[in-house]
């Protein structure tokens, strides 16, 4: 008799041997004194309650469960360290012990890598599998779609090898953090809020001419000030908007609109002021964000199509969160209610939304933290893209929110004729791992995270220096700049005669800071 256990994330496994009549512990871990530890302790416990619930059912001989001498089985490829894979060993431990040492090798780590594709096989396949037809069903449409996909794979790849073997003959042996700032100002402002898919047009979606990176500017705002020598390259006019935008403290109303978007939506000066790194995110930033965003999908054709959606649904999520397996009577209400919203998100923008994305970006915020969640239908994948590690991961709030978002989205797409939309429940929500998330929650910032992960997400981790505090300055400025002079931006020609009416004043107001 088996019995799988689990103590302080490391697996092991009590088999009861009732042919030898003795107990055995199974593990990969190895010990200096076994019966002093808490594992030693818990298959005693697990034995004698399992004697108990066999003398509950009846059973003979069940008491003398408790005399079974227990066994340390000596593995020659246990070790002292806690092994990330110790479930696996745990799995093949139940799977080949019979009462003696087998032959196995188990401590080979390519040979544990096979292993593991063999047990993930067995378990999809396996006769009892009720979900094994509907599987093989999409592994077959699957097949069909990378034969479609292998020329835009293999071009992607060769670009992606392109920009690390690019990346190697730049790179520094030594980078200080002023030689960080003088990389990025040699790079410019292309190469930081840019990614493969965009950058045709000056700055992000935006045709205007901006002016020259040597034309001189007088910087009046504390952050621009601050800053200077970070945005030495950047577009004369697109510092002259930003200077004048980020200003907060010369009698200049944080109401004024300096942006305007499609049908209604609209941005003000206190607004562009909430994308500093020292306050969180307006929404309605991030509205109009994803509102850019598909212009520039629109426009400027990438390889990898994409759809964003706003975040105005987080009300009604947030109702269906708290309701979810209690009951609600006013379900379907909500349910309607949420795709209502998304669609006058959708009929806000200034261009047809691509029904058939590859990528779908929707989004969201609980309690100050932003996140955004990417429906991949090219790896069949609900991936939450996030600025936060978490260790339970199926157990957070995040991961229950993309759940429950996927599962209403499915029913949505499949309604606005998207047939891929059908299958879009039963794809597994997946934490993207990127090598700035940390396990300190930095909701302050992470409006910001969202942006950029919206922005660079192409179904591979992108490239770009976000641990650095210094980086995510100059990403927040270009970001504000975007959004003041995107194309789409109706208000942007009045904005600009405010700014030249402005720079005629700044030598006063530059005495005074």
């Amino acid at each position: 008799v088996f019995i799988p256990l689990l103590y302080e994330e490391h697996f092991f496994c009590v088999c009861i041997d009732f042919v030898r009549e003795k107990l055995f512990y199974l593990d990969n871990r190895c010990y200096d004194d076994f019966d002093e530890t808490t594992f030693a302790y818990m298959t005693d416990v697990v034995a004698n309650t399992y004697a108990e619930y066999l003398v509950s059912k009846g059973t003979e001989n069940a008491v003398k469960v408790k005399k079974f001498m227990m066994i340390n089985v000596p593995f020659d490829w246990q070790t002292r360290e806690h092994n990330l894979d110790c479930g696996v060993f745990m799995m093949f431990h139940m799977m080949f012990f019979y009462g003696d040492i087998f032959d196995c090798e188990l401590y080979n780590v390519e040979k544990r890598g096979l292993y593991r594709g063999e047990i993930a096989a067995t378990l999809i396949l396996s006769d009892f599998n009720g979900n094994r037809s509907k599987v093989l069903e999409r592994v077959t449409r699957h097949n069909e779609m990378k034969v479609k996909l292998l020329p835009k794979l293999l071009s992607k790849r060769e670009r992606i090898n392109k920009k690390k073997t690019k990346g190697r003959a730049g790179k520094k042996n030594v980078q200080t953090p002023d030689s960080k700032i003088k990389d990025m100002v040699e790079d410019g402002p292309a190469s930081v809020v840019g990614s493969s898919r965009r950058g045709k047009s000056d700055g992000l979606g935006c045709t205007f001419n901006c002016g020259m990176t040597d034309d001189k500017v007088l910087l009046v705002s504390k952050f621009m000030r601050a800053n200077q020598a970070l945005f030495a390259k950047m577009l004369s006019t697109r510092k002259e908007v930003l200077d004048y935008c980020l200003l907060d403290d010369h009698n200049l109303s944080l109401d004024e609109v300096v942006a305007v978007y499609g049908d209604g939506r609209s941005l003000t000066r206190g607004d562009i002021l909430s994308l500093r790194p020292t306050v969180p995110v307006n929404t309605v930033v991030i509205e109009c964000w994803a509102l850019i965003l598909n212009h520039i999908e629109h426009t400027e054709k990438s390889e990898t199509s994409l759809m964003f959606f706003g975040i105005g649904h987080m009300d009604v999520i947030h109702t269906l969160i708290e309701h979810e397996g209690k009951g609600d009577e006013n379900k379907d209400q909500n349910i309607q209610k949420l795709f209502d919203t998304w669609d006058e998100f959708v009929s806000k923008n200034t261009v047809p939304c691509n029904w058939k994305a590859d990528l779908v970006f929707v989004p969201m915020v609980w309690e100050d933290h932003y996140f955004c969640v990417c429906i991949n239908f090219t790896r069949e994948m609900v991936e939450v893209l996030d600025n936060t590690k978490y260790d339970q991961w199926e157990e957070t709030i995040i991961y229950k929110a993309a759940d429950l978002l996927a599962s209403h989205m499915s029913d949505y797409l499949e309604g606005k004729g998207d047939e891929r939309a059908i299958d879009l429940i039963a794809f597994p929500v997946v934490h993207i791992k990127f090598n700035w998330q940390t396990y300190e929650e930095n909701n302050i910032e992470s409006g910001n995270f969202l942006m950029m992960h919206m922005i660079r997400y192409e179904g591979d981790i992108f490239e770009a220096d976000l641990k650095s505090k210094v980086y995510r300055r100059y990403y927040w400025a270009e970001m504000a700049a975007a959004l003041l002079l995107a194309d789409i931006n109706e208000e942007r020609a009045n904005l600009i005669d405010r700014v030249k009416k402005f720079s005629l004043t700044k030598g006063e107001i530059w005495k005074e800071v």
